[in-house]
């Protein structure tokens, strides 16, 4: 896993919401792969659900001021 400091920008990625039956939200869907680079907006914080896998060769970018959780 690769982290770089320092970095600026936002975190981007693919995420779903179902439902269960009817409206009412029962699941938040999030990739257990992180396949693109991604950065973590300054000051802001993100969370993954995991256990999470970074590809071989993409970095997730944690500025100075932001957080990254993974629970």
């Amino acid at each position: 896993m690769s982290i770089t400091l320092n970095g600026d920008g936002f975190i981007t990625g693919a995420a779903g919401v179902g439902t269960g039956g009817g409206t009412n939200v029962a699941f938040y869907e999030t990739d257990i792969v992180i396949t693109d680079d991604h950065t973590i907006g300054t000051n802001k914080n993100a969370m993954s659900v995991g256990d999470i896998t970074v590809a071989t060769g993409v970095t997730v970018t944690v500025p100075t001021g932001a957080f990254w959780s993974v629970v």
